[in-house]
C-alpha cells in the first residue's frame, strides 16, 4: 500500500547566500534609520497591529542584485515543487522568469510582537519570506521568571480545518533561521508566535505575481488546446 499524493499547498524551504543575506539586511537597516513611529501608517505598505515597525522596500529590492536571486528561487519553485495550471508553460521554458515582484516589505519584531493569522490571496500568486537577521532570547532565567515555555518566534502554516482523530495534519510549524527562505502559494494562511525578551528579528516578505507575458503564454496555450480538440 502506497500514499499516492498529499493534499494542500506545498511549502518550499531554501537559503540565500551569506552575501545576498547581508545585502538584504542592509536594505532593512537603511529603512530602519529613517523609521519614524509617528508617521508609520503613512510610510508603511501595510500595518500589522501587532508589529510596530514595518516598511515598504519594493523599489530598493528591485534595484538590488538580490532581486535576481529571489527571481531564480521563485522560478525553481515552479520547476521543482509545483506550477499548478502553469505546468505546460513552465515545461516549455519560453521565458527565464514567469513571476515578478509586486510588493515587498520588512517587519522588525521585538519583545511580544507577532504577526496575525493572514494570507496574501488578494495581492499575490506566490509568496516568499526571508530572515536576514535573527536574535532570539535564549536566557533560561528570563523564561523561568516569566513562566514561559522556551519557544519564541515560530512560524505557523495552517491549511484546512481541524482533522478528526488527528488523521493527517493541518499545521506545519518551523523555527526560522538566518538566511532561510520559505516559498508558498498566496492562499496559505500563516502567522508567527511572539518574539520574547531581548529578541529582535527582521523578516522580509515578498508578493510575486505572474507577469503579463506569462499570462499571454497561458492564454495562447489554452487556445491551442481548444483548437486541437
Amino acid at each position: 500500500m502506497n500514499v499516492i499524493d498529499t493534499f494542500g499547498p506545498k511549502i518550499a524551504k531554501t537559503q540565500i547566500s551569506q552575501s545576498d543575506n547581508e545585502k538584504l539586511y542592509k536594505i532593512c537597516l537603511d529603512c530602519d534609520i529613517n523609521y519614524i513611529p509617528e508617521v508609520e501608517k503613512i510610510n508603511n505598505y501595510r500595518h500589522f497591529q501587532n508589529v510596530k515597525e514595518q516598511m515598504n522596500i519594493t523599489d530598493m529590492l528591485k534595484n538590488s542584485s538580490v532581486y535576481y536571486t529571489l527571481l531564480d528561487k521563485m522560478q525553481e519553485y515552479l520547476i521543482d515543487i509545483d506550477s499548478g495550471m502553469w505546468q505546460d508553460i513552465v515545461n516549455n521554458n519560453e521565458v527565464d522568469h514567469l513571476l515578478e515582484l509586486k510588493k515587498s516589505w520588512y517587519i522588525k519584531q521585538t519583545d511580544m510582537e507577532y504577526t496575525s493569522y493572514h494570507d496574501h490571496r488578494h495581492s499575490a500568486d506566490l509568496v516568499c519570506t526571508l530572515y536576514p537577521k535573527i536574535y532570539l532570547e535564549k536566557d533560561e532565567k528570563y523564561f523561568e521568571e516569566n513562566n514561559l515555555a522556551k519557544k519564541t518566534g515560530e512560524l505557523f502554516f495552517i491549511y484546512g480545518e481541524s482533522i478528526k482523530n488527528d488523521f493527517g495534519k493541518n499545521t506545519i510549524t518551523v523555527q526560522p533561521q538566518e538566511r532561510d527562505m520559505y516559498i508558498f502559494p498566496s492562499t496559505l494562511c500563516h502567522y508567527t508566535s511572539p518574539v520574547l525578551g531581548a529578541s529582535e528579528r527582521y523578516c522580509v516578505s515578498c508578493n510575486f505575481v505572474f507577469t503579463k507575458t506569462a499570462e499571454r503564454l497561458l492564454q495562447h496555450h489554452k487556445k491551442r488546446l481548444m483548437d486541437e480538440n
